[in-house]
C-alpha cells in the first residue's frame, strides 16, 4: 500500500459576482503552480479558440447563469490575464471519475427528513477546493469546485441539492452547450425547488453524459439522466417516490441504449448503496447514509484505488430538512467528518491536509469489466 497526504483548500467567497471573482483570483496567487493551469487554454489547438466560440460561451453563461461572466472577469483582472482563455477552458472536460449519490425521502427516513449522500472518486490530481459562496442577490451555496467556477455538486440555503455522477466515464460529447458543472451553478444559484431546477435543466442546451439527482427540503426529488452521445441530446427524468441511488451508468430504461461504458465496479457500488438503504426502510437515518459512504467496497462505496482513478476524494451527508451538512475530506473510511454551515462567516481561505492510502483491486480485470 502507498500512503500520502491529500491537501484541500476551503474558500469563502462573498460580494457581487465581480468581487467574488477577484477574491478567487487573489486566493489563487498563493498557488503559483496552479495559476497557469487555470488561466491558459489547454485541451485544444489555437484554431479552436476563436472569438466566435468565446462569444457563444459567454452568451450561454449570460442566459442561464447571470453573473458568471462577471465573476470570470474579476478573476482575470486579479491575475492580470485575458478572460478569453479562462472562459474557454472551463467549458472543456471529459469526465473520467466515479461518483455515488443518493437521496432518501421522508417516506423511508426515521425522522421523516430528506437525506442526501454523495461521494466523489477520482485520481490524486483532481480539484480539491471546497467553496462556500455568497453572491449578492443569489442564494448562498456550498460545493466542490470544477475549474474554480464550476461545481461538482451544490446545496443552497433554500434546501435545494444537486448531485451528479458521470454516466459514461471516459466518453465525451461533441455537442456544444453547457457542461454539468455550469448546469449545477445555473440551478443552484437560480432555483429554490426541485421543480424549478428540473424546468431549467430541461431548457438548457446541455452537453453532458451525466446523471443528476435533484432534491429539495420539501421532499421532492428527481433523477435526471442526460446524454450527448452520437450528437443526440437526450434527457429523461423520473420522479423519486421513496429513495434513489445513482453511480456511473444509466438506470432509466429510456437511457439503456446509451450505456456504452457500464463497468462492474459501478454496478457493485450501486448495489451496495441500494441494498443498504432498502434494508433500513422505513428507518433510514444519517448513520445509514454515512455507513454507506464510509464502508469500503463491496459492503459500501468507499474506494482507495487512486492510481486507477477511483479513489474517494470526499463525501457529503446532508439533512435538507434541518440544513445540517457534514463533509469528509479524503476517504470517509479513515478520515473524520466536519460540520459545515452554509452561512459560514469565516473570511478567506485555509488548508486541510488528510492522509490517503492507495490500493488496487484484487481482480482488476473483473472489477473494471464492462457489463
Amino acid at each position: 500500500m502507498e500512503r500520502g497526504t491529500l491537501n484541500y483548500e476551503y474558500v469563502f467567497l462573498e460580494g457581487d459576482s465581480y468581487e467574488v471573482g477577484r477574491q478567487r483570483g487573489e486566493y489563487l496567487k498563493k498557488y503559483p503552480s496552479d495559476m497557469q493551469y487555470y488561466t491558459k487554454p489547454f485541451y485544444c489547438d489555437k484554431a479552436t479558440l476563436t472569438k466566435n466560440k468565446i462569444k457563444e460561451i459567454r452568451a450561454l453563461y449570460d442566459e442561464f447563469c447571470p453573473g458568471l461572466n462577471e465573476e470570470i472577469e474579476g478573476f482575470s483582472d486579479a491575475l492580470h490575464v485575458s478572460s478569453d482563455g479562462v472562459i474557454f477552458h472551463t467549458n472543456l472536460y471529459a469526465v473520467k471519475g466515479g461518483c455515488c449519490h443518493m437521496v432518501a425521502l421522508p417516506k423511508v427516513t426515521e425522522n421523516h427528513h430528506v437525506l442526501v449522500g454523495r461521494s466523489y472518486e477520482y485520481s490524486l490530481d483532481d480539484d480539491t477546493r471546497f467553496t462556500c459562496c455568497k453572491i449578492n442577490g443569489k442564494p448562498a451555496h456550498i460545493g466542490f469546485s470544477v475549474y474554480l467556477f464550476g461545481r461538482y455538486e451544490g446545496i443552497n440555503e433554500h434546501g435545494l441539492s444537486i448531485t451528479i455522477s458521470a454516466a459514461t466515464p471516459g466518453t465525451d460529447t461533441e455537442l456544444s452547450g453547457l457542461r454539468f458543472w455550469t448546469a449545477i451553478r445555473c440551478m443552484i444559484e437560480n432555483c429554490r425547488t426541485t421543480d424549478e431546477a428540473v424546468y431549467l435543466l430541461k431548457h438548457m442546451p446541455l452537453s453532458a453524459n451525466t446523471n443528476f439527482i435533484i432534491a429539495d427540503k420539501q421532499g421532492n426529488a428527481v433523477l435526471a439522466e442526460s446524454s450527448g452521445l452520437g450528437n443526440i441530446r437526450s434527457l429523461f427524468t423520473r420522479q423519486v417516490v421513496d429513495y434513489v441511488v445513482s453511480t456511473n451508468h444509466y438506470n432509466l430504461p429510456e437511457m439503456e441504449s446509451f450505456n456504452v461504458n457500464r463497468m462492474n465496479q459501478s454496478v457493485m457500488r450501486f448495489q451496495a448503496a441500494n441494498q443498504s438503504i432498502k434494508e433500513h426502510i422505513p428507518n433510514v437515518n444519517e448513520s445509514v447514509i454515512r455507513d454507506i459512504l464510509q464502508k469500503k467496497m463491496p459492503e459500501g462505496v468507499c474506494c482507495h484505488y487512486y492510481k486507477d482513478g477511483l479513489g474517494t476524494l470526499y463525501s457529503i451527508v446532508a439533512d435538507l430538512t434541518t440544513m445540517q451538512i457534514k463533509v469528509c475530506f479524503g476517504s470517509a473510511n479513515i478520515n473524520k467528518w466536519y460540520s459545515i454551515n452554509i452561512h459560514d462567516e469565516r473570511k478567506g481561505s485555509w488548508n486541510i491536509g488528510v492522509p490517503y492510502i492507495n490500493e488496487y483491486p484484487t481482480n482488476s480485470e473483473d472489477f473494471y469489466r464492462k457489463v
